[in-house]
């Protein structure tokens, strides 16, 4: 068996959802975001394969970059996902301009295209869909940058997936560079940070991941109450809802 980020997270939020998910096979309710979701990464990912890059390194100003290389990218029919790939469309001609600041043009375009979008590799023991993995300008190693498209914006947990992905991407030595750095972008809330990949981030992952296998091991899955419960599809007969409930 091999561990996902989705089945990870899940896992962490609650065991017991995670088993009537992905052990049970009961099914979920899943809302339309998610569908915005998987058009957006797909829109993402089709952006740079398709870019007119030998345009784009003469654009000297962001609003250049947007109208002569970027525009054409946004759909005309979907107002969400206009809204979004105008977002994000906006992002990466402002990280356009960062970069021609820092390096010149002929530089910057090798660090402004990301190395890899949407790879898929496995390691011993997990399978991973990375989004995005860019090259830092300035030390050369590299960074993995998550889309997320949600309204809510929680950093620890953001923090922690996105070191999932770090340390995949490190154990699996497809790069000759080391992976240092953490990325995320929202184009719903149109929000990004970036920022190093720590060790207690990482010993922690590590340690959840233990705890997953070990779960699994002991066929022990027990409840556990969050802020998440109300968004959780298998509410009815959890023991630990039915407690708070009666607490409230």
């Amino acid at each position: 068996m091999k561990i996902r980020k989705s089945k990870w997270t899940m896992y962490l939020i609650c065991p017991r959802m995670y088993k009537c998910r992905w052990l049970l096979n009961l099914p979920m309710v899943n809302g339309v975001e998610m569908q915005y979701g998987r058009d957006f990464h797909r829109r993402a990912k089709e952006f740079f394969d398709e870019v007119d890059t030998k345009t784009l390194i003469h654009c000297d100003k962001a609003i250049h970059a947007y109208n002569m290389c970027f525009e054409s990218f946004t759909p005309r029919r979907s107002s969400v996902m206009r809204e979004w790939m105008n977002n994000f469309l906006w992002w990466e001609a402002k990280e356009w301009m960062r970069l021609l600041g820092l390096v010149g043009s002929e530089e910057a375009i090798k660090y402004w295209k990301p190395l890899e979008t949407e790879l898929k590799f496995e390691t011993d023991d997990a399978t991973y869909t990375v989004d995005r993995i860019d090259v830092l300008p300035l030390t050369k190693k590299l960074i993995n940058i998550e889309y997320k498209s949600g309204k809510w914006f929680f950093k620890k947990k953001l923090v922690e997936e996105l070191t999932f992905y770090n340390i995949g991407i490190n154990e699996s030595g497809r790069f000759k560079v080391p992976c240092t750095h953490i990325g995320y972008y929202n184009p719903q809330l149109d929000k990004a940070f970036a920022e190093f990949a720590v060790k207690p981030v990482k010993e922690f992952v590590r340690g959840s991941v233990k705890e997953f296998f070990t779960a699994h091991e002991s066929s022990l899955f027990p409840c556990r109450i969050s802020n998440f419960c109300r968004y959780c599809s298998y509410l009815i007969g959890c023991p630990c809802w039915e407690d708070n409930q009666k607490e409230v």
